[in-house]
């Protein structure tokens, strides 16, 4: 036998249990918990190439699902794959964009991210495999952040270090950010900064390991190395 139960609102944010006394039942299976949060959950997308590449997602949603933790943060992480992804009627409803990967689309497609991010959206690139440094270029130049491929011969860029430990990206990580330098990084792209656009990281080799772009209030990120183990 079962009960639909109304429980009328509005409830103030919080943690609740409803818990039904059953004498004859098992006691584990007598409590619902649920958690009410004010603000509405920060929508996430993940961009990708194509579906097969779904794995590349990983660390990018285990990443917030463990912010999600915090009571005062809750984010919704959906994954789009191919062009449609990068329509305007899948971006616009994002809060935040991480674009991973660009296989198989032609770089005239991903253009559309630019009038997105000049509207509002903030976007996040991260170079790898899967994500040709020339394809992403197109969206991430006339920010100011330009990109290629790595130069022959450049050799393994080494850990990150932060270039200004005052940046909130960096300021966030606290003592953490001795970490970074510790890190083994085989590959990176090359990028570069004009107008506006600084650069918050480096390798340990100088080059540029994340640089930062304003389009307004919003930011445009963009790492040299993937965000998975590529």
């Amino acid at each position: 036998v079962s009960r639909d139960v109304v429980f009328a609102g509005p409830h103030t944010s919080g943690a609740y249990v409803a818990r039904v006394e059953h004498p004859g039942g098992l006691p584990a299976d007598n409590e619902r918990h649920a958690v009410f949060r004010e603000s509405a959950a920060t929508t996430v997308r993940v961009l990708l190439g194509d579906e097969v590449e779904r794995p590349r997602a990983f660390f990018v949603e285990r990443a917030f699902a463990a912010l999600a933790t915090d009571p005062g943060s809750a984010y919704a992480v959906t994954v789009g794959a191919g062009a449609p992804a990068l329509t305007r009627d899948q971006l616009d409803p994002a809060d935040l964009a991480f674009w991973l990967s660009a296989t198989g689309i032609d770089r005239r497609l991903v253009a559309t991210l630019e009038p997105w991010v000049r509207d509002g959206g903030r976007l996040v690139v991260a170079c790898g495999p899967a994500l040709d440094p020339r394809v992403a270029d197109v969206v991430t130049r006339p920010f100011g952040i330009t990109l290629a491929g790595s130069a022959p011969g450049a050799g393994a860029p080494g850990g990150l270090i932060g270039q200004d430990p005052r940046h909130p990206l960096l300021a966030a990580l606290g003592e953490a950010r001795i970490d970074l330098a510790r890190t083994t990084v085989s590959d990176a792209c090359a990028m570069d900064v004009s107008g506006g656009a600084t650069v918050i990281s480096r390798f340990a080799d100088g080059r540029a390991a994340v640089e930062q772009a304003r389009v307004g209030r919003c930011p445009v990120l963009v790492r040299a190395t993937d965000r998975g183990r590529q």
